[in-house]
């Protein structure tokens, strides 16, 4: 009895042996190689974003040129940024909430169903190269419009008795001037003047200032605490220096050149229209539109090249995103009107109305998303950098406009209308940038900024000279110096992970072995590192320091300095005579956006210490002395005007007319 109940014992144990080494053997064996779970089986969790950004649409094409609904859950942070994008369109819209599918923090997704352990390995493939960008895009355009307008028949004689010679005076000087104190006013509040000469300079430039400016920023050893890679200094639309949502005001064109009519005749289909004049279209009398000139530059950035789902730096890390502007207006002016009827025309001259304003616009967008996936991706390839690594853009557009005008009009018996300027000048940069990297790698420090640069000279000294010896009950006369409308309008939007975590041990250990070359990696869910599930990830690996830069600098210098005299002698007519003189309304304006993404979730770890900054510098700096002369006449001056047949002919029929400031030798007063 005793010994069959020990048989029994030992078949039992024997079999129970037999048993459990079937299930140690190797997996793979028996139920082929592991296959990423399809999106259903993992866990549905939502994810809130601050998604409000002003993005152009095709922006949601943010990868591979493909369009996103907003209702796909999103499996990798790439898919979670074009949702981000995709929802912001629909920002109160309930049908459109942002999904995010984390896959779970354990081991469970190793096992294949037999209770055993998973031996699989990562293999990685190593290639010494990847895909750099050094960017570097300058426009210039350059128009040099010298205008001078003579009569035969009229001489400008000075007090003196010599005459004066019309030309076009050297504006170059002033205009130096103008731009050194636009780059004073910004400097004093950001960077130096030496500094911000470097934005122009294209990607070699911008990076010596990055470089520099981080060195001596290391050195200072003020970084941020080790939480948020951004400061909240400046956040939101800044109007003119004041955090403001308000629209800015500009200038109605409609005055600008208020003699001007707009009736337009139109005919039906089918139907004949016909005009007949019975006299001079617009009257007797000289009309001058001597401005109107237009420059601008336009450029947008939308970078998501350095986007990435997971960012390991060993060195620090530098954020720097700066908005610089400046308006300088020179607007001085000098109106001297006679004429019989002058003083009646006092309510008709106009030496105000410029508008000179800067908008910033600083958006940050949190991704707060934790991803997980790397571990559990078995085929990793890795482009390796040796050295310092370059993700650059540079835009430096420039127009420079001078468009300066000396005129003597006269109109006898005529309708004399005499233009020089409505001129334009323009430029336009679109430019996109993308990659397809999972995991980037810094073994030395991250520089990282975003910088836009805008400058607006305007030079719009003019003097009005008019003399309407006409007579009629209908004489009219319309001057306008003003109107000038100088414009910045700036915006940076940025992507990123809300904080930094310090790097562990497991993540050391990884970075070791690609370090090495290594080709086969042991799973290890403790680097926290994102995937894409694609079954192949994708990693950039630098061994020095990573440059991300996106600069603009946007500049436009126009110089509309102008010196008129019009004339109307004697003549007597039912509808009266008229003088028009328009020397203003000229627009100078900037547009910057840069649109750009780094770290796409919280799978972001440091070695070293974050450095970041945020700097606004807005500054209109306006000069606006104008005077207004009303005088008869029978006034004189040291200055005269005379109608003859040639210069030195000053007899009996001379008409003088005196002048009280004479700005053709003297424009920039």
């Amino acid at each position: 009895m005793i010994s069959g109940g020990f048989t029994e014992t030992i078949n039992h144990f024997i079999g129970y042996f037999h048993l459990t080494g079937t299930l140690n053997r190797p997996d793979h064996l028996y139920n082929g190689y592991y296959q990423a779970k399809p999106a259903e089986d993992f866990v549905v969790k939502h994810l809130e974003i601050d998604a409000n950004p002003i993005l152009p649409n095709n922006l949601a094409l943010l990868r591979h040129g493909v369009s996103v609904d907003s209702n796909q859950e999103a499996t990798t942070p790439r898919q979670a940024l074009k949702n981000s994008v995709a929802a912001a369109q629909h920002p109160t819209d309930p049908n459109h909430p942002l999904k995010l599918y984390i896959p779970p923090a354990d081991r469970s997704e190793f096992s294949t169903g037999g209770g055993g352990e998973q031996d699989r390995f990562i293999s990685v493939t190593y290639e010494d190269n990847g895909g750099e960008t050094r960017m570097n895009i300058e426009q210039v355009n350059i128009l040099n419009n010298a205008n001078v307008l003579t009569n035969s028949h009229v001489s400008l004689i000075d007090g003196n008795g010599q005459l004066i010679d019309v030309s076009i005076p050297d504006v170059m000087p002033l205009l130096q001037s103008m731009l050194h104190e636009g780059e004073y006013a910004v400097g004093s509040a950001t960077l130096s003047p030496s500094q911000l000469a470097l934005l122009n300079h294209g990607d070699n430039g911008v990076i010596e200032l990055v470089s520099a400016r981080d060195a001596l920023w290391a050195k200072s050893d003020v970084p941020d605490e080790l939480r948020h890679p951004h400061d909240p200094a400046f956040d939101g639309r800044y109007v003119d220096g004041v955090k403001s949502d308000a629209d800015i005001s500009i200038v109605d064109t409609s005055i600008i050149s208020p003699w001007l009519k707009s009736d337009t005749l139109t005919a039906e289909a089918g139907t004949t229209l016909s005009v007949t004049l019975t006299g001079p279209s617009a009257g007797i009398g000289a009309s001058a539109e001597l401005g109107n000139n237009l420059t601008n530059n336009a450029a947008y950035i939308k970078d998501v090249s350095s986007a990435s789902g997971s960012l390991i730096i060993k060195g620090d890390y530098f954020f720097t995103k700066a908005i610089m502007q400046v308006n300088v207006l020179s607007n001085n002016d000098h109106v001297d009107v006679s004429g019989p009827n002058a003083t009646d025309f006092s309510n008709s001259v106009f030496t105000s109305g410029n508008e000179v304003h800067n908008v910033a616009d600083f958006v940050t967008h949190q991704m707060t998303g934790t991803f997980h996936g790397a571990a559990s991706t078995f085929n990793w390839l890795v482009d390796t950098i040796k050295g310092d690594y370059f993700d650059v853009r540079s835009v430096d557009q420039i127009n420079n406009m001078i468009t300066n005008t000396s005129a003597v009009q006269m109109a006898h018996n005529t309708y004399f209308d005499f233009s020089s300027g409505h001129n334009l000048q323009g430029n336009f940069a679109n430019i996109y940038g993308a990659d397809t990297y999972d995991l980037i790698v810094v073994e030395g420090s991250y520089h990282h900024a975003d910088l836009i640069y805008q400058t607006n000279i305007v030079l719009n000294n003019s003097n009005v000279t008019l003399w309407n010896n006409g007579s009629g009950e209908n004489s009219s006369l319309a001057v306008t110096t003003g109107d000038n409308t100088l414009t910045n309008t700036a915006k940076i939007e940025n992507y990123e992970g809300s904080k930094f975590s310090t790097i562990n041990a497991s993540q050391q250990d990884l970075l070791t072995r690609l370090e090495n070359h290594e080709t086969s990696l042991m799973p290890n869910f403790d680097w926290n590192l994102s995937g894409n599930g694609s079954g192949t990830l994708h990693v950039l690996f630098v061994t020095g320091d990573f440059y991300h830069i996106n600069a603009i600098s946007q500049t436009n210098i126009l110089s509309n300095v102008n010196d008129i005299v019009q004339l109307i002698p004697n003549y007597v007519s039912a509808d009266g005579t008229f003088t028009n003189v328009s020397t203003g309304g000229n627009t100078a304006t900037n547009t910057a956006i840069i649109v750009d993404a780094a770290s796409l979730s919280d799978s972001q770890f440091l070695g070293g210490k974050v450095y970041t900054a945020s700097m606004l510098s807005q500054s209109n700096l306006v000069t606006d002395n104008d005077k207004v002369v009303i005088h008869d006449t029978q006034t004189l001056a040291p200055e005269l005007i005379a109608f003859t047949d040639t210069p030195s002919s000053i007899g009996s029929d001379t008409c003088v007319y005196p002048i009280t400031h004479n700005a053709i030798n003297d424009p920039l007063h």
